[in-house]
């Protein structure tokens, strides 16, 4: 497995197939400064928003396996002409994330990359969000709460993919508790745990997204904690109250 994939993309195996060959040298006229210039943080929200959509359109061009393979050179340009706009974005994000001691974390963390970072400090209002059951029901992890923003519900969908997709690095601490959570799940639907009337089992499938939910969630409880008291210069109160265990963070402090 190739592990130095970017893990913003990892989620969709559609996004690796393209080996782009286009480099920014290749694309004129080009102002350099627009690749690596910071952002004031009122117009991040919507370099978050253009990066998903452009990510979204490229993997719309991944998807087409049929098209013919006299054309399919065009479509690999298009896509690579894409990533770099991708990249060049990352770059913005990525002086972002150094700006915070939140952001210097998660990129830390493997399976965690600079845009699905970026997007949790913009779209994230911590002083909304005095506990991290706030931030589970903003992205969608709480199946009783029936509101949440679709974009970070989405990011939170991808993070799971990413900790999955990792889970075979061991330097992956999310990707492991996705794998021991996912085993554990394993050995208790073999033993009729979570038998129902209508099936004896689960599907692996199953199994596997409810893995992919509690390693997110587990994140999510790091990242609020840390986030909070960067902000507000203290520990949350509670932060862990919805967990069976307290699980340390990785890699923090510093």
């Amino acid at each position: 497995m190739n592990m130095s994939i970017n893990p913003d993309n990892a989620y969709h195996q559609g996004l690796i197939k393209f080996n782009p060959t286009i480099t920014l040298n290749d694309i004129q006229p080009v102002n350099r400064k627009l690749f690596t210039r910071s952002m004031k943080d009122d117009s991040l929200p919507h370099l978050v928003d253009l990066y998903y959509q452009i990510q979204n359109i490229r993997s719309t061009i991944a998807d087409h396996s049929d098209i013919d393979s006299n054309d399919l050179s065009t479509f690999v340009n298009y896509s690579s002409y894409l990533q770099i706009l991708e990249d060049s974005i990352t770059n913005v994000f990525k002086n972002h994330n150094l700006n915070t001691v939140t952001g210097t974390w998660s990129v830390s963390q493997v399976g965690v990359g600079q845009a699905a970072s970026a997007s949790l400090l913009v779209l994230v209002d911590i002083s909304k969000a005095p506990s991290v059951s706030n931030l589970w029901k903003f992205a969608g992890l709480d199946p009783k709460h029936d509101k949440w923003n679709p974009l970070l519900k989405n990011i939170s969908w991808k993070l799971g993919k990413s900790f999955e997709y990792f889970s075979q690095d061991a330097d992956c601490f999310y990707g492991q508790l996705y794998l021991n959570d996912l085993n554990r799940r394993i050995n208790l639907n073999e033993k009729g745990a979570y038998s129902t009337e209508s099936s004896e089992k689960l599907p692996l499938s199953r199994l596997e997204a409810q893995a992919r939910r509690y390693s997110v969630k587990i994140f999510f409880s790091h990242w609020h904690h840390i986030r909070y008291r960067e902000i507000n210069g203290i520990d949350p109160v509670n932060t862990f109250a919805e967990s069976t265990s307290y699980i340390t963070p990785p890699n923090f402090p510093f």
